[in-house]
């Protein structure tokens, strides 16, 4: 399985905005990002673990160290899962935690067979 990044957008979170709801500040194309990150030395992942081991950004994404949740999964209205699951943010939440559990189980079924 890959994991084919197309894009980061860096939002401002609801609750620190007078509008109530994330606003999109920029987005940059992932593989614009990955040549700044690999020759700019000051793009650095810091392990807060391990002082000996920190990584440059572009190795960091390609090892998936970031944590972050799903907001979004192929669907035929392409929403998001908040509007699919509208009956709290809690609901939306914990589909987003459950569709991440769905891709690590079908990565690892691929594996198994």
């Amino acid at each position: 399985m890959y994991y084919d990044v197309q894009c980061l957008t860096m939002k401002i979170p609801a609750e620190k905005n007078i509008k109530g709801i994330e606003i999109p500040i920029a987005t940059f194309k992932y593989k614009d990002l990955v040549e700044v990150f690999k020759t700019d030395p000051r793009a650095i992942w810091f392990n807060s673990q391990n002082d000996a081991e920190h990584r440059n950004l572009a190795d960091a994404f390609d090892l998936r160290l970031f944590s972050s949740y799903l907001i979004k999964v192929s669907n035929p209205r392409d929403q998001y899962l908040a509007d699919i699951y509208t009956q709290s943010p809690k609901e939306a939440i914990l589909a987003a935690q459950w569709k991440a559990n769905e891709l690590m189980e079908y990565e690892h079924n691929l594996w198994e067979f």
